[in-house]
């Protein structure tokens, strides 16, 4: 079956097969075939109860399937499914156990096909999954993992024309005697069904095997930043190298990979001596971790930048290393009321700039310090100011009110006006939490982390859009493969993209599609572009 758009001045539809969507099947780490030997005439030994599929992890990631069915008639053919399934790439599932469950939610038993190719249930046609009250469920068991479902294999389908698998709800259709159905965006982290619901009975195929990935649960824990260096190459007369530039710039790069953690890759423009290479020294593939979905695969930068002084940047080696700004004193961010009478004054100013995408923000924990005794220092996000008057040590970290920091925004460090004479410090790292904003602005969000268009929790209010309401697509790839629930006023693609795929299909009023031409827009429709 394929759908063509259609459109009338007062209603648009759109209705898409599936479209050139990258296959995340070539990246699974666990892969379960079900094939098996038994060929023949339909036969109740083929009956195998409930099918126990119980994986080991070793302890270098390999993964081992042991697999056992309820009933002991066709155990020979199911112990076929045993051996080596693949690997598990995070060493904490390494030693790990888990299973998954096959039963059938249906009135017939789950069996093995007549044809070798895999698994169905006991109903209309024996060898298929393909009436509307058979249903397979897969009950997956893994304490302390994030399981998710990739792909699942089929063979032997039907095909006439509207052939369906339902995957969790979700209806792909199958224009092949046998392939694959990729399933990664669906987010499926746990239990599922497969099915032929949405097809007519008679129609339908074999479960043929399943792919899918394992991690450990995602838990958030705060970024720690440090400024920390070994002094190779400077000091210790002086102690402190500059950036040799008024205009150079140092830049944090952070990513956040598919499980959570943060790292960090710190950079400069300068080319000045070491400085460079203590500036690498910053570099950490483990900072922290989100625990947020919809922050996994984000990147972001902070750009450091200093004002005030003579304008270089300096790191320091002193108490462990930090960044100073050149002027009073270089291995520290000062400048002010210097000199008798303020005559000297050249307040030094060190502003770290955020370039984040949308739906992530930072909230500031808390900064550390060196050459700090005696000193002070402003923290600020341009809105609410931390003062720190009188620091007591020469090195330490002290607690900052939660700060938020969104795009565009600047944290600084400065000395505070107006209290006296004080000799400011250094700045050795800060901690911040990477966090999704609580004001969002309305429209798309991924709040669930799948991506997916009929996903309430996805959106800003909560809720699939409906009309009289906008749809607003603004920095987000977004995916439609079932039909929307409800129908928005319009679409507005501002920055991103909506892919319609499988059944998806949408209808509105009007489209607006990429107003802004320094935007990158997308609509797929169909295997091309708009």
């Amino acid at each position: 079956m394929t759908a063509r758009p259609s459109y009338s001045p007062a209603r648009s539809r759109l209705a898409f097969l599936v479209w050139g969507i990258a296959s995340a099947m070539s990246h699974a780490a666990v892969d379960v075939d079900f094939s098996h030997s038994y060929t023949g005439a339909t036969n109740p030994i083929q009956n195998t109860g409930d099918i126990t599929l119980a994986f080991t992890v070793d302890g270098s990631g390999n993964v081992t399937l042991d697999a056992s069915s309820a009933d002991p008639d066709p155990a020979a053919y199911v112990n076929e499914f045993d051996g080596p399934v693949g690997t598990v790439s995070d060493p904490a599932m390494w030693g790990q156990g888990f299973t998954i469950v096959l039963s059938s939610s249906a009135s017939g038993s789950l069996r093995i096909s007549n044809s070798g190719a895999g698994l169905s249930v006991q109903g209309g046609n024996a060898e298929r999954l393909d009436f509307l009250n058979e249903q397979i469920t897969a009950t997956v068991t893994a304490a302390g993992a994030e399981f998710t479902l990739l792909g699942l294999s089929y063979a032997n389908a039907t095909t006439t024309e509207g052939t369906q698998m339902n995957v969790a709800g979700t209806a792909y259709a199958l224009s092949d005697a046998s392939g694959t159905v990729d399933v990664s965006a669906q987010g499926i982290s746990g239990t599922f069904t497969i099915d032929s619901a949405t097809d007519t009975d008679a129609q339908g195929f074999v479960l043929s095997g399943l792919s899918f990935d394992l991690n450990t649960l995602l838990a958030a824990s705060d970024a720690v930043v440090s400024f920390a260096n070994s002094g190779s190459g400077f000091g210790p007369t002086p102690p402190f190298v500059l950036a040799g530039s008024g205009s150079a710039t140092i830049t944090l790069d952070f990513s956040i990979n598919n499980a959570g953690v943060i790292s960090l890759d710190a950079s400069t423009t300068s080319s000045n001596g070491a400085f460079p290479s203590m500036v690498a020294e910053w570099d950490n593939p483990n900072i922290g971790s989100v625990a947020q979905p919809s922050l996994l695969g984000k990147s972001f930068s902070l750009t450091g930048s200093a004002s005030g002084g003579s304008g270089n940047l300096a790191i320091s080696e002193l108490g462990g290393g930090g960044i100073g700004i050149q002027g009073e004193n270089s291995n520290r961010v000062d400048g002010l009321n210097y000199g008798t009478g303020d005559v000297n004054s050249t307040p030094e100013t060190l502003t770290w700039t955020l370039n984040a995408p949308a739906g992530l923000e930072l909230v500031l924990k808390n900064w550390s310090y060196i050459e700090g005794a005696g000193g002070d220092i402003r923290v600020s996000n341009g809105t609410t100011n931390s003062d720190f008057p009188d620091i007591a040590d020469a090195t330490g970290t002290l607690a900052l009110p939660g700060l938020p920091l969104a795009h565009g925004e600047s944290l600084t460090f400065k000395e505070i006006p107006g209290i006296g004479a004080t000799t400011g410090a250094g700045i050795s790292g800060f901690t911040f939490e990477v966090a999704v904003p609580s004001n969002l602005p309305e429209g798309f969000d991924n709040g669930a982390g799948n991506h997916l268009w009929t996903t309430a929790a996805n959106w800003n209010p909560d809720g699939v859009p409906a009309a009289p309401a906008d749809a607003i697509i603004d920095g987000y790839h977004v995916i439609l493969n079932s039909a929307a629930p409800a129908s928005p006023d319009e679409l507005r693609i501002i920055d991103g993209s909506l892919t319609v795929t499988g059944s998806g299909a949408l209808s509105m009023r009007a489209m607006t599609i990429g107003r802004d031409l320094t935007k990158n827009v997308r609509l797929a429709i169909d295997g091309s572009g708009v």
